[in-house]
């Protein structure tokens, strides 16, 4: 990158992207580009090999997460199949920040399916509007819904997690469980463990989701990365602890060992 500008011109930038190739890498052979790539997968092929501005953080909580994590349920092929549908709420920190991650699940592998994030300018009734659509969007009903976890944070906000929980209560026909911030990094650990053992997939449509995923780090932390991961981590838990064959999924006994 370079910058040039002469006394009271606007400024001006040039950017030059070297990729790695062999018109912008002539002293390597074209045996030895290809080698580098073969290192790579795509996300870090981007920034490593194009030169992309944006790639994913090192330093990541999720070091598992990778392009195997994308993926969706092959539900056409085994129209028959019983899949039990769990929703995770974060609400974040100011009131209009709400987050909520709804997800499917057989007895060995968990699929995020769609997520919900607020605008700043909504209630808790739109909040918990915008989340039964969601729940609707993928052809489900409220009372479909066999498991909920709701954080209760309430300082600032007025009670929100309560009013919000409630709301989706009723119209589930399902309590939503009050989930505990407990332990952040053994639920990281936990869902670290899904993403490597190919037991939790996550739909490229949870845009939001991926970015905290591919980004987020406990230390510093980012708080607009952070809610979507909470509420990941809320009900994957859950599921995990409850519904999970513990012989071929995902175990929580298994951070611990």
């Amino acid at each position: 990158i370079s910058f040039y500008a002469y006394p009271g011109a606007p400024q001006k930038w040039d950017e030059f992207v070297i990729q790695m190739t062999q018109d912008d890498c002539p002293y390597r052979s074209a045996e030895s580009i290809a080698a580098q790539w073969d290192l790579y997968g795509p996300w870090d092929s981007e920034q490593r090999l194009r030169g992309a501005w944006e790639g994913i953080e090192y330093e990541r909580a999720f070091s598992a997460f990778d392009e195997l994590s994308i993926g969706e349920p092959d539900t056409d092929s085994e129209p028959d199949k019983i899949w039990h549908v769990g929703i995770g709420i974060d609400h974040g920190e100011r009131q209009g920040r709400e987050v909520a991650v709804l997800l499917i699940w057989d007895k060995t592998t968990i699929y995020i399916i769609d997520e919900y994030v607020s605008s700043t300018t909504t209630d808790t009734t739109q909040d918990a509007v915008e989340i039964l659509e969601m729940i609707h969007r993928n052809g489900f009903e409220a009372s479909d819904i066999d498991l909920a976890y709701g954080d209760i944070n309430t300082m600032g906000k007025g009670m929100v997690g309560y009013r919000i929980n409630d709301i989706l209560g009723r119209e589930m026909n399902v309590k939503i469980n009050n989930a505990s911030k407990g332990k952040v990094m053994d639920g990281v650990a936990l869902c670290n463990l899904g993403f490597k053992r190919n037991q939790i997939k996550v739909s490229p449509t949870c845009v939001n989701l991926i970015k905290s995923l591919k980004h987020w780090k406990p230390e510093p932390t980012k708080e607009d990365l952070k809610h979507m991961i909470d509420a990941m981590i809320y009900i994957c838990r859950k599921v995990t602890e409850k519904y999970i064959d513990k012989t071929n999924g995902v175990s929580s006994v298994d951070i611990k060992r």
